[in-house]
């Protein structure tokens, strides 16, 4: 999941995904794609993971940045599952 999530966050999906839209009718709003930037990448990539790996890789990415999981990892002293 990490060699794919390293890859994905290096190209600019979310600009893609705005001209796709576009292309098919969607107005673009630039400054509501500038505010939820990060909300729209982290989506667009988990989706992106689910369909190549599967869904444990998914619930990993999801799970690597939530402030509540790394805190329930640490506490139970284990680190990050890797894969």
């Amino acid at each position: 999941m990490k060699p794919l999530s390293d890859y994905l966050s290096g190209r600019n999906l979310v600009d893609d995904f705005a001209n796709y839209a576009e292309r098919f009718g969607l107005r673009r709003r630039n400054n509501l794609i500038i505010r939820s930037h990060a909300l729209l990448e982290n989506y667009i990539n988990s989706r992106i993971v689910y369909n190549i790996l599967d869904e444990q890789a998914w619930n990993q990415y999801l799970n690597q940045r939530d402030p509540d999981i790394k805190a329930a990892v640490e506490a139970f002293g284990r680190p990050l599952l890797r894969r």
